[in-house]
């Protein structure tokens, strides 16, 4: 359905309805708008001025100008604002900054396009001049006081002076990390110079990661040198794990005047002022004529919207060429490189590296055509908070990290494996777009870095990208390390075309993942020609694959199909490559080769030119002055639109209509003329058309006609059946609502049809149509979500728990707001084990400073278990040493670090003897104290279940108390809900099957569980070790309270316990009336069931003397069966539809079955337990009654004997039956009882043979025994 332009309320229609049924007849069946401009044109030349007006003779001269007049006018907007960009280079000073308010309004777009045939360069780049001969064929040139790490001369990158050369690499000898040293081999690295200025940079290659770090001091060791590494970096690559320091890792040296030995080397002298460069021409070059450009800028471009309400939208950038863009960080701090080109900062946290163009808080943009290229660190960043932002059919080369970043990685303050998963959707990177873009030679610097990175991700879509020539991963999505729940899922890795990367390091894959990303795909990718570079590391290459396809730490959730890769090192070997991960994934037929995957995969056929092109945007088709666009048979409802064709160089392939911003329609490009539907009457638009080509350019503006469609008799309720009946479309018959809407659709249709109906009944029937739109809107079923995580939790042995990453006591990291302090305090007040505190590692973390500020300092204690456990070994850097108190509740450890800091983070190792409860404490002078942070039961206690983490557990006391009750722990999930799945996640990488067995999962509305019921469970046998235990619950009920049981006495451990559910929907009451030929029916028996499901009574009644009842259940909304019965044979049913109200009209007309002569029934007798024959009901007693049925017909019947207990009071209380078939000619003897109640006064059994508990159709009269 169209949004119309104008929005008027129906009251106000139809009280003209009739005026403007007759105006519209007569003046509007015919109108014809020339062609008007739909957009508004502001044009910029390198050559124009800023006091110009910004047309096409006299342009302005700065984008920044333009954007301050495009400023001023969207609020107003009616079409789009170009912008268009001739030809030249526009050189920024600082970075060109874009915010919500430059966003294009009303839904149309502000966008800087290439002058058509015209290459417009934005350039973050400062010429160098001025240049002399110095010494060996060497030029220098004073650059002020410039810092920069790349140098471009006559557009080609030239290269930081290094040993030794471009293509060649060193092998180092061996870490040191007591001295925080590395050694090499004496002759690689002579005393050059920079070396004493500790400005000579070592990069070295370590499996995955790269790490570039300046050399503080060189001591020399017979034939080999000890090279001291400067202490920001050092303290970094040495404190972390991972990557592994192995000896043999490849690397090379720069950043020094004497490394320069061949043409086309530079260096930076900046140790004296002003800074000089020095550069050897290449072969052909002449300084007097060269190009020489250095980068000055480090974000070209930035679009960022001020916050999540208020974000930067609706801006394109078409045809750009940006280039020279900067970072300099690695230069002051160093680069020690995790993954992705996420730098380390220290204490298992990561950073994020700057980029050329720069997006944050945005939503719907398009960057197509572009190039990005010569750049210094990221070429595209797409950060948190942004949708809809698509990227395609650019070129990434010549960029020195990753070439598209995109989404979340860690914040610098976070641990790199704490999961991003934020209450506010409006933080996600969500629904974003990398389509058909050329990406080669990035990552030429920072070796880890990759063609399209991707961090915590979702509804991404990364499509027919070709991605080649990379010392790294093509492609890689996921961050975390850990299949714990995140903010990824539906992320879409298909038809990309992927081959020669990995030419440098190696543990890559052409599209590598990590993480849990449920829903995700990874398909008709093409991946081929990875093979090991003979400089990956390799003390242990042989376990870190060259893959295809790599799914690493935590990938859950993905579905791998038809994707053709071959030519993968050590052949089939690496081909698709798990790490502990295929079970959680879905591997289905990827063959090794596939002609229609090849051919489909990579640059689709528009986009085929962008790798040869020198123009990035492109010429897409216009529109000739005499264009224009006509409006004929105009209706209520509906329109025709003819248009004449616009002109392009290779042809018109489609037109697309828009009605103001939205697009409604797309036809072929020989079309001229289409019928618009799904109007609404009265309404006016503004209709445009667009043109596009084979290569997927359109037309920035079109001929404009603006139409207001007639008013017919009955128009609105039309308009609203059509509407359902779209609606209708979007579920399954199987939905409830599905049938109820139908019969409101037939009786406003029969309305239309008949045409006699009054405007009143109109009114009123499209009234009820809206509510029932309504109310299928609001049922339409919803997924069920989570309901138990974070929600209160207990157990039988209160708040035991740990977490098994060292040893088995845990880890607990724990940030806090910064505070000034010199003196850090864990203070126990309760043990977690029978032993006492004991701490493997107490790590202090400031923001200001990198590395831990703990290690090695001063501690003091409260008390040691003895001579092998003193306080400094919880400080010293060594797991395998430990801190242990005495075996009392009370005990505590300081650090004095020696001067004060600000801190923001401290982690506490715990070995297995861990604190229950204990608190953090602060102090300035060592003897005041301030609490940061408490807690009374461990940080990987009962809560630890639903915290949605798997690497944390709850484990019960019976590991201790082996005399304690059988375990359970219990959720609390704040209100009923109707729970359809549990999940339990066990102790990874652990068989032992104790935990994986003998449980069951109760459910109740009582906290104490004196009732419940059991929704399923494990025995004996256990369930697979490594999987997720799941059941599904197939009864439908509201419960609160969920229990995890154990069911025998034996070590109990839950990781996660996970309840799917949907809240619990009202309820209300069923009511009406039995009649039989229109007398109300007394004594009727009245069942309810689920239409889709008679096999189950849902409540019942019994109706009174003027015929009415009311069902003892109160029903949720839904789509009901109700049978009504009466003795000698009458019967009837009223189907119901309970929506948000209670029903007091479920009226029930009886009639009267055919007389039974195909069963003969026996005698009825009842019975108690010992066999003997009684005539009333007897308190406590177990009640039989038997009755023998004769089938006299030639063919099998149905019979069903049903026995139920009512009350005084009339209500149901108990019922028991049989329901089977008699074969033909033959007698069965039907057996049906229960127990009564202790007292039975009042009480009475109703017993009905009928031909089924569905039919309900009686055979015999109904017998009363009280």
């Amino acid at each position: 359905m169209l949004k119309a332009t104008q929005k008027k309320g129906i009251s106000r229609v139809l009280a003209v309805i009739y005026v403007l049924v007759f105006l519209f007849t007569i003046f509007c069946f015919y109108l014809n708008v020339s062609a008007e401009q739909a957009i508004t044109s502001f044009y910029v030349s390198p050559d124009g001025s800023d006091s110009n007006p910004g047309t096409l003779e006299q342009p302005f001269k700065t984008i920044e100008k333009a954007k301050e007049v495009v400023r001023s006018l969207t609020d107003s907007m009616e079409g789009d604002i170009i912008v268009w960009l001739r030809g030249g280079t526009y050189t920024l000073e600082d970075t060109l900054e874009f915010t919500e308010e430059d966003s294009g309004k009303n839904g149309y777009y502000v966008k800087y396009v290439n002058y058509p045939g015209e290459v417009p360069v934005i350039s973050g780049g400062k010429k160098i001049t001025g240049w002399t001969e110095w010494e060996n064929g060497i030029y220098r040139a004073e650059v002020e006081n410039m810092e920069f790490r790349q140098l471009y001369v006559n557009g080609t990158k030239a290269v930081r002076a290094r040993t030794p050369n471009v293509g060649t690499y060193n092998r180092l000898v061996s870490w040191n990390a007591a001295n925080k040293s590395i050694r090499v081999n004496a002759a690689d690295l002579p005393n050059v110079q920079n070396l004493s200025n500790g400005k000579v940079e070592m990069v070295v290659q370590q499996y995955w990661g790269c790490s570039i770090m300046r050399i503080a001091s060189v001591t020399e060791s017979g034939t080999y040198k000890d090279l001291t590494i400067n202490t920001a970096e050092g303290d970094i690559v040495f404190e972390r794990e991972w990557p592994r320091k192995s000896p043999q890792e490849a690397y090379h040296f720069e950043n020094s005047l004497d490394f320069i030995d061949e043409g086309g080397e530079w260096y930076l002298d900046n140790n004296v002022s002003p800074h000089y460069l020095y550069y050897k021409p290449r072969e052909g070059e002449v300084m007097d004529t060269a190009e020489v450009i250095a980068p000055t800028v480090e974000t070209l471009v930035s679009v960022v919207g001020s916050g999540l309400a208020s974000k930067a939208s609706y801006i394109d950038f078409q045809g750009i060429i940006f280039e020279h863009s900067n970072w300099n960080r690695p230069t002051t701090n160093g680069y020690i490189g995790l993954q992705q080109q996420q730098y380390s900062i220290g204490g298992n946290r990561a950073d994020r590296p700057a980029a050329a163009f720069y997006i944050k808080n945005a939503h719907n943009m398009h960057i197509t055509r572009c190039v990005f290229r010569n750049m210094g660190s990221v070429g595209l960043d797409i950060y948190n908070g942004t949708n809809n932002i698509i990227v395609e059919g650019n070129v990434f080369y010549e960029i020195a990290g990753n070439g598209v970043q995109v989404g979340k990685f860690s914040e610098s303050d976070t641990t790199i494996t704490v999961p991003f998963n934020p209450e506010d959707d409006r933080e996600l990177c969500d629904s974003n777009t990398i389509a058909n873009n050329y990406i080669y030679r990035v990552a030429q610097e920072y070796y880890d870095a990759c063609g399209i990175s991707a961090g915590y991700v979702s509804n991404i879509k990364i499509k027919h990208n070709e991605i080649t020539d990379l010392p790294y991963t093509g492609i890689s999505v996921g961050w975390g390390w850990s299949a714990n729940d995140n903010a990824m899922k539906n992320n879409q890795i298909e038809y990309n075309h992927i081959h020669n990367i990995g030419n440098l390091l190696c543990d890559t894959g052409g599209i590598y993942t990590l993480g849990k990303q449920p829903n995700s795909t990874i398909k008709y990718n093409y991946i081929h020609n990875i093979y090991r570079s003979e400089w990956a590391t390799f003390p242990l290459s042989g376990t870190y694959p060259m893959a295809g396809i790599y799914l690493d730490e935590g990938s859950t959730g993905f579905t791998i199909d038809q994707n053709c890769v071959n030519d993968i090192d050590e052949g089939d070997r690496w081909r698709i490559n798990y790490n502990q991960s295929k079970d959680r994934n879905i591997e289905l037929i990827n063959p090794y080769d596939d002609e229609d995957i090849k051919n489909n995969a990579g640059l689709e056929p528009a986009y085929e030119n962008i790798m040869t092109t020198d123009v990035p945007g492109g010429i897409p088709p216009y529109w000739s002055q005499e264009s224009t666009l006509i409006a004929t048979d105009i209706d209520d409802l509906s329109i025709t639109l003819t248009w004449t064709g616009a002109e392009d160089e290779v042809g018109v392939t489609e037109y697309r209509i828009f009605n103001g911003p939205e697009l409604i329609k797309t036809v072929d490009g020989s079309v001229n003329s289409i019928v618009i539907t799904g109007l609404t009457p009265g309404e006016t638009y503004r209709f445009i058309v667009k043109a596009g080509n084979a290569l997927n350019l359109w037309s920035l503006d079109g001929p404009v006609v603006n139409v207001t469609t007639i008013i017919k008799y009955g128009s609105f309720l039309r308009q609203q059946i059509e509407k359902s009946r779209e609606l209708l479309l979007s579920e399954t018959e199987e939905f409830w609502a599905v049938g109820y809407l139908e019969s409101v659709i037939d009786e406003a249709q029969a309305l239309i049809d008949d045409g006699n109906a009054s405007q009143e009944v109109l009114d009123a029937a499209m009234s009820k149509l809206i509510s029932a739109q309504n109310i299928f809107i609001k049922y339409i079923p919803k997924p069920p979500k989570n309901v138990a995580l974070n929600k209160p939790v207990t157990s039988s042995s209160g708040p035991v728990g740990y977490n098994p990453t060292y040893g088995n006591g845990g880890v607990d990291n724990i940030t806090i707001t910064p505070t000034n302090a010199r003196y850090v305090r864990m203070y126990g007040t309760a043990r977690g084990t029978t032993w006492g505190h004991n701490l493997y590692e107490i790590e202090v973390y400031s923001p200001d400073t990198t590395g831990n500020l703990a290690l090695g300092k001063n501690t003091k204690t409260s008390s040691i278990e003895n001579s092998s456990t003193p306080g400094r070994n919880a400080v010293d850097g060594n797991m395998a040493t430990r801190w242990a108190s005495k075996w009392t509740d009370t005990e505590w450890i300081s650090i004095d670090l020696g001067e004060e800091y600000v801190i923001n983070n401290v982690k506490l190792i715990w070995e297995a003897a861990y604190s229950s409860a204990y608190e953090l404490q602060l102090s300035q002078d060592g003897e005041t104290w301030t609490t940061v942070f408490a807690t009374t039961g461990s940080l990987n206690g009962t809560e630890k279940v639903v915290d949605g983490n798997i690497e944390s557990f709850w484990i019960a006391d019976t590991i201790y108390n082996l005399n304690a009750p059988e375990a359970w722990i219990q959720i609390d999930l704040g209100s009923e809900y109707i729970i359809e799945r549990v999940e339990i996640e066990d102790r990874k990488n652990n068989n032992w099957h104790g935990e994986r067995q003998n449980f069951e999962i109760l459910a109740s509305n009582d906290p104490n569980f004196k009732t419940y019921d059991v929704l399923g469970g494990v025995g004996a046998e256990p369930f697979a070790d490594e999987t997720t235990w799941q059941l599904n619950v197939t009864e439908k009920r509201a419960y609160r309270y969920i229990r995890y049981q154990k069911t025998e006495k034996i070590y109990t451990y839950v990781s996660e316990i996970r309840v799917f559910g949907v809240e619990a929907p009202d309820t209300y009451t069923i009511s009406g009336k039995v009649t039989y030929d229109s007398q109300p029916i007394e004594g009727a028996i009245v069942n309810l069931y689920a239409y889709d499901d008679e096999s189950k009574i849902l409540g019942t009644a019994v109706t009174g003397v003027d015929g009415t009842y009311t069902i003892d259940t109160k029903q949720s909304a839904y789509r009901y069966i109700a049978k009504a019965v009466k003795g000698d044979f009458h019967y009837g049913t009223k189907t119901i539809y309970v929506l948000d109200a209670d029903i007091d009209d479920a009226d029930i007309a009886l009639t009267v079955s055919e007389e039974n002569d195909q069963f003969t029934i026996g005698t009825l007798v009842f019975r108690n337990a010992a066999g003997d024959e009684i005539d009333r009901l007897v308190p406590s007693a177990d009640l039989k009654a038997s009755i023998s049925i004769t089938n006299n017909f030639e063919v099998p019947g149905n019979a069903c004997f049903i026995l139920a207990l009512y009350d005084s009071d009339n209500r149901l209380k108990n019922i028991s039956y049989i329901d089977r078939p008699i074969e033909a000619n033959k007698t069965f003897t039907f057996n049906a009882g229960f127990t009564l109640p202790d007292d039975v006064e009042g009480y009475y059994v109703k017993v009905f043979v009928w031909d089924s508990i569905n039919g309900m159709q009686p055979l015999s009269n109904v017998i009363i025994f009280q």
